[in-house]
C-alpha cells in the first residue's frame, strides 16, 4: 500500500494563523498543491478568495467565485493544482460543519483529493483528507521547517 504525506512548509501555516489571529470573523481560502517525489503532497500556496461569504461564525465560499477562480490560476499558468481549503473558526473549537461538508462537496467536483484545514486562535487545527469518496478524519500532516519547493 502507498501512502501519501502531506506537508504544510511553516510559512503556510504562519500566514493561516495570522490571518485567523487578526480577524473575528471566519476567514479562509484555497490551498494550491504540487505532487513531489516520494509521494509527498506539498501546500504551495494559499489562494486568497475574495467574494466569500463570512462571518463570526460562518464561511463559505460560492462555486461561481472557485470556478472563476481556478479559470484565472489556468490561465496565468500556475504550477499547482488547487486541491485544499482553510478556514477559521476564530475562538470556537475546530470541527466540519454541515456548511463545510457542503463545499468540500463542492470541491470534488473539481477535484478527488481534497485536503482540509479548520483552525482557531488557539491555533488548534482540524485536518482531513477527501480521497473519492472517503473521508479520512484527523490525518497527519508535517510542517516543514526545511523544504524548500520551486516552480
Amino acid at each position: 500500500m502507498k501512502t501519501c504525506k502531506i506537508v504544510f512548509p511553516t510559512s503556510v501555516i504562519a500566514e493561516i494563523q495570522y490571518l485567523t489571529d487578526k480577524c473575528d470573523n471566519e476567514v479562509g481560502g484555497l490551498l494550491g498543491f504540487v505532487f513531489l517525489p516520494s509521494n509527498v503532497l506539498y501546500c504551495k500556496n494559499i489562494i486568497s478568495m475574495s467574494g466569500s461569504k463570512h462571518s463570526s461564525s460562518y464561511f463559505e465560499i460560492p462555486e461561481d467565485i472557485v470556478a472563476k477562480k481556478m479559470i484565472e490560476l489556468m490561465e496565468a499558468g500556475k504550477a499547482f493544482a488547487v486541491n485544499g481549503w482553510w478556514h477559521s473558526h476564530v475562538n470556537m473549537n475546530v470541527w466540519l460543519s454541515h456548511e463545510d461538508n457542503n463545499t468540500i462537496d463542492m470541491l470534488k467536483k473539481y477535484s478527488n483529493l481534497i485536503v482540509s484545514i479548520v483552525i482557531n486562535k488557539k491555533g488548534e487545527i482540524y485536518r482531513r483528507i477527501d480521497i473519492g469518496e472517503v473521508s479520512i478524519d484527523d490525518v497527519d500532516i508535517a510542517i516543514d521547517l526545511e523544504r524548500r519547493c520551486e516552480k
